[in-house]
């Protein structure tokens, strides 16, 4: 019976339904077939919310459904995305029961394209363990061979029969001769960076541990340090980053991604450790970088997925390229710190502040004058976050902005304290000789 109602639907004598697609076809050419002239007078922009709403309802059932296959396929819980190809048949004219029947095989071919998607996403994840290497000697990333021993080590390559190497950033930048080794130990350290590729960190491996990556494939990687890693006792340690470019799968549903060894990625409770030593920024110092290089990442792996895709490669050549300018990105804002600290110092050389950090201070309430007793400094608060942190002799030491959240925090921690009247008094008139000192003398 249904079959037959839906085949007297085109006859014009039969009220159509809500989702009939002649119905849409006619309402689109103007044809209201006898409904009323409310529908003839609908605007556009009504349609299209209409048409929008239920394109979003769509997705969110098949966002859904592939959620559910991922989790059920041991997702983790992992936060991921899948690309999925939708052709869809659109007879306006034709026979219903033929439109049925190629939108049965259009969603055939929809759950096997996401089945392919979500196979390939959950087998790219058990072999990306956070934090860890891929061992090729186990062909697991979860093994006692796959953890860096501690936050100064590197991932360095392969050995003969797949064991990961670990080294010290310091001995592998020697190890591989790298021209700016001596600035990890400068007195101020420099932020480093090392991009080697697949050959340089599959040298040593011997052809029969190849074949245990599967279709797993390491493209090459950017390490970089030394960050700053907070110790249990409460201290600073030295910490190196590893950001592998990985891809896996088969053909056009290659994915790619970058996968982060060390740098405290397998240990939850070292992040927000990481963030608070960080808190200069309000995140990670690598975030900005490393978002960057995933955004560049998905366009080329949509490039790869094209029916007419790059040649091999022009993929490769893009892919190195991107590590090459992620080892740029770690670094730049590192090396701009410095050429601003080094001319902040020659600039305040006779202990002269700026003229905000003053105005700032002659304006700042008590409570905005504060002490910070691990380094001996003073720090006054201005408006719309300025800090400036002042040395007990009136010196500028630096000026910075700083979030309300940071500037919160470190109050509320205790690293930086209430001053007493006198204090507060004592330091502005210490910083009113300066100036007045070095006015008079220019």
């Amino acid at each position: 019976m249904a079959h037959e109602d839906m085949a007297r639907a085109g006859d014009g004598d039969k009220p159509r339904g809500d989702d009939d697609p002649q119905r849409d076809h006619d309402r689109l050419r103007g044809d209201d077939r006898g409904r009323g002239s409310d529908d003839r007078l609908r605007g556009d922009d009504d349609r299209l919310r209409g048409d929008d709403d239920r394109l979003r309802r769509a997705l969110a059932l098949i966002a859904s459904v592939a959620r559910e296959r991922f989790a059920a396929a041991g997702g983790n819980g992992r936060a991921a995305e899948v690309e999925l190809a939708l052709r869809l048949p659109l007879r306006p004219h034709g026979d219903p029961r033929g439109e049925q029947a190629a939108l049965a095989a259009a969603a055939t071919a929809l759950d096997a394209g996401l089945a392919l998607e979500v196979e390939a996403l959950v087998a790219g994840n058990a072999l990306c363990h956070p934090g860890n290497a891929f061992c090729a000697r186990c062909a697991s990333s979860t093994c006692e061979h796959a953890t860096p021993a501690g936050p100064r080590e590197a991932f360095a390559g392969y050995g003969p029969t797949g064991l990961p190497r670990f080294l010290d950033l310091g001995q592998l930048l020697l190890e591989r001769k790298h021209p700016r080794v001596a600035e990890l130990y400068d007195e101020r350290p420099q932020l480093v960076s090392l991009v080697l590729g697949w050959g340089d960190l599959a040298e040593a491996l011997l052809p029969a541990y190849r074949s245990r990556f599967g279709d797993l494939r390491l493209h090459g990687q950017v390490v970089c340090g030394w960050y700053r890693s907070p110790t249990p006792a409460g201290g600073h340690d030295r910490l190196a980053v590893t950001f592998q470019l990985l891809s896996n799968g088969r053909g056009r549903r290659r994915r790619y991604r970058l996968h982060q060894v060390g740098g405290g990625a397998s240990r939850a409770d070292l992040q927000p450790l990481l963030e608070a030593v960080h808190e200069r920024h309000g995140r990670l110092p690598w975030r900005e970088p490393l978002r960057w290089a995933q955004t560049t990442l998905a366009a080329i792996e949509s490039a790869a997925r094209r029916p007419r895709p790059p040649a091999p490669a022009a993929i490769d050549s893009r892919l190195q390229g991107l590590l090459l300018h992620l080892g740029e990105a770690l670094e730049r804002p590192f090396r701009s710190r410095e050429r601003r600290t080094a001319h902040a110092e020659v600039r305040h050389q006779g202990g002269r502040p700026t003229r905000a950090a003053v105005a700032d201070l002659r304006a700042a309430p008590g409570e905005r004058v504060l002490f910070d007793p691990r380094h001996e400094t003073f720090v006054v608060l201005g408006p719309r976050g300025r800090t400036h942190v002042f040395g007990s002799g009136g010196k500028l030491v630096t000026s910075v902005r700083y979030p309300a959240a940071t500037i919160e925090r470190r109050q509320k921690s205790g690293a930086w304290r209430a001053t007493t009247g006198e204090q507060a008094s004592a330091l502005r008139a210490r910083v009113e000789e300066l100036v007045a000192a070095v006015d008079a003398t220019s």
